[in-house]
């Protein structure tokens, strides 16, 4: 089982180019965690990374099958699940580590019960409960109408609704439980992965010569938008546009159309290195990377400490290579220890 949240029958196909851009997204969030100590990349990462996994989630979410109350539990399981399982380790280890005393423990832990972004602990959790909220809202629209692009409409009226109806911004002030608010801003990124995932995955050596000079184009473009974005502040690239995006009912589009730009620049990574065996295990464990990455980053740094070392995030190139060794060594250690000995705890289990 895998961390997209869709149809739990067909994850059992692995789709090499898939499990790469899970590893760029779960990369790019271990490195935006580091945050001013990455550089550049600490506000480039956080344009499209949580994006990203929305939009992935939605690439198998097409299958209404299975019961809606024997869905709902899988999903629970899968999801729900770790999330409090991983806030109970969080609670225990932070807990520990800062010396709390019980109102503190008291204080914590009710931020975990509810899950809301930029309230937990740990503050990578949040998406957990926010994905379960997409899908099985995505799952009670598709009973509704088996029409693909029904969801993907009130996604955007949903989107629409959050940033111009709501009396707060969830992307700044998120206030729901489960991060409901959140969630339905997001969607619109979980709706368009199950459309355009079709499309996507298509074999670019295939395609008629039209698309084929389509394809190359959208990828130029695409490619050169997001090194631009990364090399050169984005108030620039903004201030060509800013004359549409200065109309109140598009002004929030532009983040979007953002994320979407660099998401299809990491489409095309991920399919030019999926042959690296590496990379593609590593997005097979993002599920668990998303829920041990505050306290295992924590607990190798108080390991090097012990040994009267420190770890220096001198500069981005070391923090950027910092993120990448605590995806391989927390791989070869908890990961393996949590995926044989508490399998049911962390989203790996089958539904018949």
């Amino acid at each position: 089982m895998n961390f997209t949240g869709g149809n739990l029958e067909r994850t059992s196909h692995r789709i090499k180019w898939v499990d790469t851009l899970k590893f760029l997204g779960i990369f790019a969030i271990y490195i935006g965690h580091f945050a001013d100590a990455a550089g550049r990349a600490y506000p480039f990462v956080f344009l499209y990374h949580v994006p990203l996994f929305f939009f992935v989630s939605g690439f198998f979410a097409t299958s209404t099958e299975k019961p809606f109350w024997i869905y709902f539990k899988g999903k629970f399981l899968q999801l729900v699940l770790p999330y409090y399982f991983f806030s109970f380790v969080a609670l225990i280890y932070f807990s520990i580590l800062n010396n709390w005393q019980f109102p503190e423990v008291i204080g914590a832990g009710k931020t975990f019960i509810f899950g809301i972004r930029n309230q937990v602990h740990a503050a990578s959790l949040w998406f957990l409960p926010c994905l379960f909220v997409v899908v099985i809202l995505h799952y009670s629209l598709l009973k509704i109408s088996k029409n693909i692009f029904f969801p993907f409409i009130i996604s955007i009226l949903l989107c629409i609704l959050t940033q111009h109806i709501l009396p707060f911004n969830p992307l700044n002030a998120p206030s729901w439980i489960y991060n409901i608010d959140s969630a339905l801003y997001y969607y619109v990124f979980y709706t368009s992965g199950a459309i355009l995932f079709p499309l996507i995955n298509k074999d670019y050596s295939l395609l008629p010569a039209f698309w084929k000079w389509v394809y190359l184009l959208l990828g130029i473009f695409c490619t050169g938008m997001t090194i631009a974005y990364f090399l050169i502040d984005g108030n620039f690239i903004f201030n060509k546009v800013r004359f549409i995006f200065e109309i109140p009912a598009f002004g929030f589009l532009y983040p979007i159309l953002i994320a979407f730009i660099i998401i299809y620049a990491n489409i095309i990574l991920a399919k030019a290195i999926a042959e690296i065996p590496l990379f593609g295990s590593l997005g097979r464990e993002t599920l668990l990377f998303c829920g041990i990455e505050n306290v295992f980053k924590s607990f190798l740094m108080q390991t090097v400490l012990l040994f009267g070392l420190t770890i220096n995030l001198a500069n981005p190139f070391l923090t950027i290579l910092f993120s990448f060794i605590c995806l391989l060594i927390s791989n070869l250690t908890i990961i393996r220890i949590l995926n044989q000995y508490f399998p049911k705890f962390v989203g790996k289990f089958s539904v018949k």
